[in-house]
This record gives C-alpha cells, structure tokens and sequence, in this order.
C-alpha cells in the first residue's frame, strides 16, 4: 500500500506536465527544446506503464536487473546501481549497470564505493562525488525502492552538471515506485513458493522417515478411513487376505470387525476423545503375534505406530519359565541361599535360608541378608552393611573364610560360614550377588565338645598317673621298711641281695 502511495504520487507532477502540453499556445522556436524533453519525459513514463506487466511472475533479482537496463537505456546516466534486501538472509542482494558496456564493473565493488551515501537521506541528494567508475566527479541521486527503503535503494550517477533534472527525478521515481510494487509482490510470491517448497521437503523428509522406519505405521482421520499406511505396514496386508487398493480409503472398523469388539477399538476412542497418546500390547490371532501399539491424535485424525513383538514375549516367555524352574532349583536346594540386587535388597531365597534365618525377608525391602543380628567371631556385633554380602556386592569380589554369628529374633544363635558371590551382567557390570550359608553350628559344638573331652581325658590320665606313682611309692616304702626290720632283727646280707 505504502509503494502503491508512493507511485499516485510520482505520477501527478506527470499529469500536470501532459496538462500544461496542452494548453500550451503556439510553440516558439526558443522552447523547442523544452517541449522535445516534455514529449520525451512522456513516452518514458508511457513506456514505464508497461513495466508492471513485464516484471509479472518474475524473481526479484529479474526486476531489478530490468530495471537498471532501462534507467540506462532511457537516461543519460553513466551508471545505475541497486542494493536489494534480501529478508530470507538478510545480506544485500547487488547489481549495476554501466552506459559504457565496455567497462565492467563488479556490483560489489561498486556498492562499496557508494557505501557511505546508501544511508543519506533523500533530502540530501544530488550529490557530487568521486566518479567510482571514472574520472572526475559525477553526480549521484539516490531513490528508495519502497517507503523507508525496506526494499532497498537505487543510486544513479552522472557526469552532467544538471543531473537529474526535473524530468529525470519524475521518471527516476515513478520507475523505482512501479519497482518496489513488484517487488513487494515478487517477494511474497517468493515466500509463498519458499514455504512451498519446504513444506514439500518436509513431507519428503516425513515420508522417507515412515518409509524407512521398522515399525508399522497408519494414518486414520476423523471419520476412521485409512490415509495412510507405510511400507511395514503394507507387507502385513497379504497375511491379512487384504491388498493396498482394498485398505487405502477405507473405514478401519469395516475392514477389520474383529478389532471394533477388541480393546484396539477402546484405546483409539478413547485417544481421539480425550485428545492424548496411548500405549498397549495386544496378541492379534489373525497374524498369529503381539504388538506394542502407541497412537498419537491430532486435530485431523490418528496416527498409530505398531510393532511386532512376538520374539520378545517369547524370549520373556522363555525367560519366565527357566526363572521358575530356578527359582524350583533353588527352593529345592538343602544348603541356605539367597541372592540380593545391586543395592542389597534380597530378590530371592530358599526353604533353607528361612529356616536358618528363623524368620522370612520381605522380598524387595530386607537388604543384604534375613539376619535378625550378626557378630563376630569374637562376639562384637558386626552392621549389616559390613556383613560379607554387603561387601562383596561394593566390593565386586568373592569373599571367602570369613566366620560370622547370627543370631535370630528368639535370641538363639548359629555359627555361619557365608560364601557371597557377585553376579555380573554382559558389560562386567554388578548387578547383585548370590550367597550360600553353611552352617557351622554343629560343627562348633562337636569341636567344643572334643576339646573339652581332650580336656577331661587329660585330667583322668594326669590322675591316673598320679596313683600309679603313689601305689609304686608305697610299694617303695613298704620294700624299704621291710628291709629296715631285716637289718635290725640281724639277717641283713644275702636276703637282702636276693631280692627280698
């Protein structure tokens, strides 16, 4: 609007001159002159009328090239230059043209010889200045390309000492008002093909993702007909006695009863009416396998991503059966075990632990052990975060040979030789630990008890010693005084000799 303004403007001094031509009187031979500029002022406003039409789906680059061709073509001028905004990059688009097409002159290098007069205001104009592409000097009108030159400028330059002259500045602005029209227009146009083209690309980037992804993916609007499916999605149709013409267009619910008594049908209504994501598995008899389903609304339908996930509810399948099975294994077992996770809390343990325990851990809560208390060897209470699975799972290492007393909640106590063990997983991480207990208790007993009979029949043989040399020592004195009363009755000599 501003530009279009800006050209009613520029063509009324025009009307008042086509006005003043005819009511001129008979022309004197001393306004000849006059009169050949006014004519030629007209013809060039005429021939400026046809512009538009020219410039009509072209680029901006082509307008304004066009343009300077035809301020040189039609002025005399030594040079046209424009600086044209460009909003997408926001750098200075340049171009110039030279009445003396055998000198070549860059744009650039010219805009940077014109730099310093591209932000004077308008008033300011005509200049003399250095001639950029000459010798001497020139001078130089600029004209913005829109109100405040938010197209850009045009700065012409002449060597002519009365440049421009009134018919020039009329045809000067009424050229560069027609340009910034079109240019206006040329640049929404361009926009308008500009996100075109993007959103294109966009979709060619959204459609090369959906075709290239593993998932089954479909597109439902608002009515429930397929808009779109991508090629995972196609291969299933085959199994489903079913071809792309069949499926594309169609209502959902009609191509598939079976899914509009299911829960398929429950989640996608629901997703639609509350407008949020779902997300579920199902088993679908018809292909014979489990998927994981997620479906997206939007304002103009649903979109649902589908996988088949049958070889990973097998292999948890698989998994759940040989955890039971070990579980059983591990139940089964006369030997105390138990496992615990990374952080200690116990996952798992037999008949035997309980019992040895005198009590039952609460899975997931009980860490590192089911001990009611524990000690050491030598009867100081031992942290259950010091216990030897606590270590071995901080640790990440076996722990062999360590001794320890537990004692259960009736305060009776067991001798525990503990062998923990951590379990890794393929990165060597710890993922827990897995520990027997083997119960020294009566082992402890029966070595006290042989200690003690060591002891005791130490005892009895020190005793028995003891009267065996007291009986000898009075058979001693019993042969010493006999042979004391033989001396003193006399017969003291070859009986005493002998023996007796």
């Amino acid at each position: 609007m501003n530009s279009y303004g800006n050209c009613e403007r520029a063509k009324r001094p025009a009307v008042r001159l086509v006005s003043n031509l005819v009511r001129m009187p008979a022309i004197t031979e001393e306004r000849t002159d006059e009169v050949r500029q006014l004519r030629s002022c007209l013809n060039d406003l005429l021939s400026l009328l046809a512009l538009p039409a020219m410039w009509s789906g072209r680029e901006s680059t082509q307008i304004i090239e066009t343009l300077l061709d035809t301020l040189i073509g039609m002025l005399r001028v030594d040079f046209a230059y424009a600086s044209l905004k460009v909003p997408a990059s926001g750098l200075p688009l340049e171009a110039a043209r030279l009445a003396n097409r055998k000198n070549e002159y860059e744009p650039a290098a010219l805009g940077r010889a014109l730099r310093v007069w591209l932000t004077e205001v308008a008033s300011a104009f005509p200049l003399a200045v250095p001639n950029p592409v000459g010798d001497g000097e020139v001078r130089i009108a600029r004209f913005p390309l829109g109100l405040r030159d938010e197209a850009g400028v045009v700065i012409i330059g002449s060597a002519r000492s009365d440049f421009p002259t009134e018919s020039e500045t009329l045809v000067l602005r009424v050229a560069t008002n027609q340009a910034a029209i079109a240019l206006d227009k040329a640049r929404l146009f361009e926009l308008v093909d500009r996100e075109r083209a993007e959103a294109q690309t966009a979709r060619a980037q959204v459609a090369n993702i959906l075709e290239s992804i593993t998932d089954n993916f479909s597109v439902y609007d608002r009515d429930w007909r397929v808009t779109y499916f991508n090629r995972e999605a196609e291969k299933l149709l085959p199994r489903l006695g079913l071809t792309h013409e069949q499926v594309l267009g169609k209502n959902i619910w009609e191509l598939f009863p079976d899914l509009a008594s299911s829960e398929v049908y429950e989640h996608y209504q629901r997703a639609v009416a509350e407008q949020v994501p779902v997300e579920f598995q199902l088993f679908y008899p018809p292909l014979d396998g489990w998927y994981e389903i997620r479906a997206y609304p939007s304002k103009d339908g649903l979109a649902v991503y589908s996988q088949d996930i049958t070889a990973r509810k097998n292999a948890e399948q698989a998994l759940r059966r040989s955890e039971q099975r070990y579980r059983q294994l591990i139940r089964a077992l006369p030997a105390a075990i138990y496992a615990c996770d990374a952080e200690g809390r116990v996952t798992l343990y037999n008949d035997a632990a309980a019992a040895l325990w005198g009590r039952e851990p609460e899975i997931g809560i009980d860490l590192w052990c089911g001990s009611w208390k524990i000690y050491k060897p030598d009867g100081s209470p031992l942290p259950l975060e010091n216990c030897p699975m606590a270590i071995a799972i901080r640790e990440g290492r076996a722990i062999l040979g360590q001794e320890i007393i537990i004692e259960r909640q009736d305060g009776t106590r067991r001798w525990i030789l503990p062998y923990p063990d951590p379990i890794r997983d393929d990165s060597g991480a710890v993922i827990g630990a897995v520990n027997m207990l083997v119960d020294l208790t009566e082992r402890k007993q029966l070595e006290e008890e042989r200690e003690q009979f060591h002891a005791k029949l130490t005892t009895m043989q020190l005793q028995e010693m003891s009267q065996e040399a007291s009986r000898r020592r009075q058979q001693l004195l019993v042969k010493i005084e006999g042979a004391l009363r033989r001396i003193e009755s006399g017969r003291f000599g070859l009986c005493f000799l002998c023996g007796e």
